[in-house]
This record gives structure tokens, C-alpha cells and sequence, in this order.
């Protein structure tokens, strides 16, 4: 985006629900989320610090304190990218068993056929 503004809306209808938009492009809300993620912006980011949050740092198991500190470094949502990666490929894996499977019984037809044929 070369703009140094970002237009970010939420139209919610009875009907169809919530609908975004993005510099005035329709976008979905995963697109939205993914955005805010990549920038560590949102209701969630570490560029903003409420009363207590130091001390909740502080005392913080391993975990929580690594998830605050990939979000200020921007990389939270790499994760969700690699999760949809990772089924993807598991989805790819399981076409491709299943194409080798078809593959294998047409070689079995084709070599009974020729065999019909001689």
C-alpha cells in the first residue's frame, strides 16, 4: 500500500452479517485480521500499554511473555500463514494419493485392453 492512510471499514446487516472493506475494496475479515497482524496493530498490540500490563509482563509464564513479544515483533501472523500452508499442502498430499491411486488402476485397465486387443 504506498498510501500513509489506511481506510478500514465494518458494514454489519441483520441479514448477511459483517462485510469489510479495505481503501474501499471488499475484502474478507480473515484478510482484515491478517493486517492488522502483519502491521502489530489492533486491539491487541504491543504499541499500546494499559495500567498493569508491565506487571502482567513481568509475571508472565514463558509462553505468554514469547506471544507478547512476537507480536511487537510482527510476526504473529506468520503463524497463522504457515498454519493455511500446512493444510494446503496436507490437502495437495492427500490429491496427489489419490491421483497416483486412479493413475495406477488406469495402467491396470490399459495393459488388460491391450492385451484384448492382440
Amino acid at each position: 500500500n504506498d498510501s500513509d492512510t489506511l481506510d478500514v471499514i465494518r458494514r454489519i446487516t441483520r441479514d448477511v452479517g459483517s462485510a469489510y472493506q479495505v481503501n474501499g475494496k471488499d475484502v474478507r475479515a480473515r484478510d482484515v485480521q491478517m493486517l492488522f497482524a502483519d502491521a502489530s496493530t489492533g486491539a491487541h498490540s504491543p504499541a499500546l500499554v494499559r495500567q498493569g500490563q508491565i506487571s502482567e509482563l513481568i509475571n508472565a509464564k514463558p509462553k505468554a511473555r514469547r506471544r507478547i513479544l512476537e507480536e511487537a515483533a510482527g510476526i504473529s501472523g506468520l503463524y497463522q500463514r504457515r498454519h493455511e500452508a500446512e493444510l494446503k499442502l496436507k490437502s495437495a498430499e492427500t490429491n496427489l494419493t489419490r491421483v497416483d491411486d486412479v493413475v495406477e488402476q488406469l495402467a491396470g485397465q490399459l495393459a488388460q485392453l491391450a492385451r484384448q486387443a492382440r
